[in-house]
């Protein structure tokens, strides 16, 4: 991490640094962050921070961090907080539309061991209020995003009282078990730097060995869990791992924890000689709001507790409800300033001296508090912020008398209107709510309490026993069960997308067929599209939607891999002569490697990336030693996927499996090139900018100006094919038409004479300029099933057709039956060494590295 000499300074409306928790300076040499490469101490990040502040300028701006678990993002975003600026904390893979509607002036983001600094202007374009200093999101009442406001004193008030209710001293250790885009996990970060206890900074989640290894390895004394992740470890048996020596607390926020796993875990903690403590906030009171005394947990499993140093609760009696009973409102210095929902918003000041949370409660004769339900004019479901009377008034616009109640994981309405159907469909398109969540039962007379009100306590009770809840869920499949059982995960959170669980291009055949036959047409961006929003797709659609069609448009890229490889294999049988099918699958490949290895921010040499590349390797390498026992064909240079470069200098069977080779030595180098990190700042920046370079290389090699020694098969050596795979790359990253017209262009120029066969090139050209103008393909609904069963089964397909047709062919049977005999085994490889693979890759490492959170709702309890 590269540093500056500048360790002090102000904020930029000229007084003194604020925030114990960016005062870093006094904390000398303490180590301060810690990741799997490096150590921080206090004095270097401070250094590096202030490196950070001083490029962002003198004038007070609004920065986007695009936070992730790493040093450099938590350097990004503290130089940014040290210099004053009003910061926005987003997910690392936020949308750019969603970071657009805020109109930042500068974007950070970490990258490897530095900062990437996208500039939008010098300057800034806004008014911010002298005190504003954090936005954080959350959910609107429909739906729509808008931020929490927070300021300095907000968090530098909640920071100091988490520490003093925790006990946190300079000797603390804590570990990023959650994502640091969410408030529960940035307060983790404050609370710690506060003290001068170190952070150790990972990207794994609690059910992965890498992070009980850091665990471990640095003395960790702090973990920090939401209910699910107490479920993951039980799961898998994780929760073993919480005997470790240096464990002194386990806090759990981010949601209600049951009270028998309250129990449980406590116990635990006894047992092992460290504390549970369970925490109450939302992001509007910058993190927490109340704890339970460790101590209390055994007997008190179900309590939130006391209200944190500093604050104060109290129960706010609503008309007609139970005495013991109120809405739980808060008071205290962490009470935000309020909300934004446009850039104009954010001059705006301090709007709150209270928080209404939403939520109803009763204290105990011991004075602790316990949640009991929600406030019935307010819930919170799958991350949105539902306003009730609201959403009744809705309705009525529409001729509609209902009355809803929400619970944890539903919402219930009883309604007048006899077409439920109906009612449902209005309700998840007013709210953006899956429609398996939407519970509706209908009655003659809507109940009333003895002064008029509605009675709304038992709606949800009528509504369930109507069955109605489990019909719904029967009847809309969810879309996280395809998830999790295409690609062998067990928990699919609501912002996990197909990329983020580990999916790439040999499972992305399966899962968008099935998705498919759930969504209809899928949208572009299917695979980076949090699992919430397609469910809420499948919700919105309509029961006349789901008829099934005649024709369905599948993927150009998926139908490219499934007729490639039935042209490789019929013309190398003699079905036909039609040749360049193996050319095209590398565009193919180089176009998934864009889409599914490498994301712009992350690094490229991740766990899901090297998990890609042996879900090649592997297979062809046991496949070619099975055969060198047999065979005396294929040696170690085949074995080893070498062949092409330390193998005879002559022709030989091994040249066969020439594709494999090319694929995978290809997507190594491209891997390790992205790897390096100023290729990755590049790349960030400037989205063709690395394809581009890369293909004008390739390209060199390709007309023989680059040259990489003899080889008895230049049409196939690694780097004279090079550029197709780098070609398919550019093109899943032209979203312009100018940068279309360029790869054309390549295609026209570079293909026309590399193979010398007119046919081959026809089919070649006709296959890249598929690929990059035609995002889909109408085929027939009946074809659409063969045609994945072949794209998913080709890799395998590929290996085996010359042990089929050949032997065939020998004994006189006509090519098209030694075409679909090879195919067939094929894919019956497919079914039986997929599974086995994944297994052995489970057990080698993890298939995701994500921290593991819930981070749409913004309540905690």
């Amino acid at each position: 991490m590269s540093v500056s000499s500048k360790v002090a300074g102000t904020d930029r409306s000229g007084s003194t640094r604020s925030g114990s928790e960016l005062a870093l300076e006094r904390h000398g040499n303490a180590l301060a962050l810690a990741d799997p490469l490096r150590e921080l101490s206090y004095l270097d990040l401070a250094r590096s921070c202030d490196e950070v502040t001083e490029r962002l300028g003198p004038a007070r701006r609004l920065v986007v961090v695009r936070m992730s678990n790493t040093v450099s993002a938590v350097v990004a975003y503290l130089g940014a907080r040290r210099g004053g600026h009003a910061v926005l904390v987003v997910p690392q893979d936020q949308s750019v539309a969603s970071v657009a509607r805020w109109n930042p002036d500068v974007e950070l983001a970490g990258a490897a061991d530095d900062v990437v600094f996208v500039e939008h202007r010098e300057g800034t374009a806004h008014e911010l209020h002298p005190d504003l200093g954090l936005l954080l999101s959350t959910s609107g009442s429909t739906g729509s995003p808008k931020c929490v406001r927070l300021s300095r004193s907000n968090l530098s008030s909640n920071a100091a009282a988490i520490a003093e209710y925790l006990g946190l001293g300079p000797d603390d250790r804590a570990i990023t078990s959650l994502p640091l885009h969410y408030c529960y996990g940035l307060s983790v970060l404050h609370s710690h730097l506060t003290v001068g206890a170190g952070v150790v900074m990972s990207e794994h989640s609690v059910v992965d060995r890498c992070f009980w290894s850091a665990v471990s390895e640095h003395g960790v004394t702090s973990i920090a869990a939401v209910p699910h992740s107490l479920e993951l470890m039980d799961r898998s048996g994780t929760s073993s791992c919480l005997g470790t020596p240096s464990l002194r607390r386990m806090t759990v926020a981010g949601g209600r924890t049951a009270p028998a796993a309250v129990q449980r875990y406590a116990t635990l903690g006894e047992r092992w000689g460290w504390d549970l403590v369970v925490m109450y906030g939302q992001t509007e009171a910058t993190a927490r709001m109340a704890y339970l005394p460790p101590q209390l947990a055994c007997r008190h499993p179900g309590a939130i507790g006391v209200a944190i140093p500093g604050g104060s609760l109290e129960l706010v009696q609503h008309d007609g409800g139970d005495p013991d009973v109120g809405e739980l409102v808060y008071r205290g210095p962490n009470v935000m300033m309020g909300y934004a929902t446009t850039p104009s918003d954010l001059r705006r000041g301090s709007e709150l001296d209270a928080l209404r949370t939403g939520d109803l409660a009763r204290r105990s004769e011991d004075g602790l508090f316990e949640i009991v339900g929600r406030s019935s004019r307010f819930a919170k479901l799958f991350g949105l912020r539902l306003d009730l009377d609201h959403l009744e008034d809705l309705l009525s616009d529409h001729g509609v008398e209902a009355w809803c109640v929400a619970t944890d994981d539903a919402l219930a309405l009883l309604t007048t209107d006899g077409r439920p159907a109906r009612v449902e469909e209005l309700v998840a398109v007013e709210t953006g709510l899956p429609r398996s969540a939407v519970c509706v039962a209908v009655t003659e007379e809507l109940p009333r309490l003895p002064n008029g009100k509605p009675d709304r306590r038992d709606v949800d009770a009528t509504v369930r026993s109507s069955g109605s809840a489990e019909d719904q869920r029967a009847v809309i499949p969810a879309v996280r069960a395809v998830l999790g059982q295409s690609l062998g995960v067990l928990d699919v959170r609501d912002d996990e997308t197909f990329v983020s669980l580990g999916g790439d291009s040999l499972s992305y055949v399966e899962v968008s067929l099935r998705l498919e036959e759930l969504l209809g047409e899928l949208p572009p961006d299917w695979h980076t599209t949090p699992v919430v929003e397609l469910e809420r797709g499948l919700a919105n659609r309509s029961v006349g939607d789901r008829r099934p069609q005649r024709w369905r448009r599948l993927e150009t890229n998926l139908v490219l891999r499934a007729s490639g490889i039935v042209l490789v294999v019929g013309s190398h049988a003699g079905m036909f002569r039609l040749r360049g099918g193996a050319h095209v699958l590398l565009a193919v490949a180089g176009f998934n490697f864009a889409r599914f290895m490498v994301r712009p921010g992350a690094p490229a040499l991740r766990a899901a990336t090297v998990r890609s590349i042996a879900r090649v390797a592997v297979p062809a390498a046991v496949w070619l030693a099975g055969l060198s026992i047999v065979s005396g064909d294929y040696g170690w240079t085949s074995i080893g996927l070498v062949n092409s470069y330390l193998g005879p200098p002559q022709w030989s069977a091994a040249w066969r499996y020439w594709f494999i080779e090319a694929l995978v030595m290809v997507t190594v180098v491209a891997t390790l090139v992205m790897s390096v990190p100023v290729v990755r700042r590049w790349d960030l920046r400037h989205r063709m900018a690395v394809p581009s370079l890369l293909l004008a290389v390739a390209l060199a090699a390709r007309f023989d100006l680059i040259t990489v020694g003899p080889t008895p098969e230049p049409l196939l050596a690694p780097h004279r094919v090079a550029w197709f795979f780098v070609l398919g790359w550019f093109v899943a990253r032209a979203e312009r038409t100018s940068a279309r017209v360029v790869a054309t262009a390549v295609i026209l120029v570079a293909v026309p004479g590399f193979f010398g066969e007119s046919s081959r090139d026809l089919v070649v050209v006709a296959g890249l300029a598929a690929l990059t103008w035609l995002p889909s393909l109408p085929v027939p609904r009946l074809l659409a099933a063969p045609l994945g069963l072949l794209a998913g089964a080709s890799l395998y397909i590929y290996l085996s057709h010359y042990q089929v047709y050949l032997p065939l062919l020998d004994r006189g049977v006509p090519p098209w039956i030694g075409v679909l005999a090879a195919i067939s085994l094929g894919i019956l490889l497919r079914r039986w060494c997929d599974p086995a693979l994944g297994r052995v890759l489970d057990a080698l490492g993890p298939r995701r590295s994500s921290a593991t959170a819930p981070v749409a709702a913004t309540s905690e309890r």
